[in-house]
């Protein structure tokens, strides 16, 4: 039997999960803001955040949370800093390989010290 990945189901399952097939919530000042997942930006999405400049950091903020909540996030003292952190953590939690198919280098250590007893 082959493996299928259905990222229809996967949006769907996201979608009820999370409210969005496309933007992942976080906190910040007790309130909860709706950022763009860096992990499923569409192409054109891809090409407008590289016309970026690197040091234009309004426009970052803009980018992922949108007019909107980018003017009340800034009033409430946030800013491009807490913006990528929350998405740092956001692809931490979604790409951790740690799962139970995923031997951790110490348990292969261990497996090697005891073929050598």
């Amino acid at each position: 039997m082959a493996f299928e990945i259905d990222l229809d189901a996967i949006a769907a399952k996201r979608e009820e999960e999370i409210g969005s097939t496309d933007r992942f919530p976080f906190v910040f000042k007790g309130e909860t803001w709706q950022c763009l997942d860096p992990l499923i930006l569409t192409d054109d999405l891809k090409a407008e955040l590289q016309e970026l400049d690197n040091d234009d950091l309004e426009g970052y903020v803009l980018f992922f949370l949108g007019e909107d909540q980018a003017q009340k996030f800034w009033e409430m003292g946030g800013g491009s800093a807490q913006v990528a952190n929350a998405q740092r953590l956001w692809v931490e939690h979604n790409t951790d390989e740690s799962g139970p198919t995923r031997r951790t280098p110490s348990s292969n250590r261990m497996q090697r010290r005891s073929k050598r007893r």
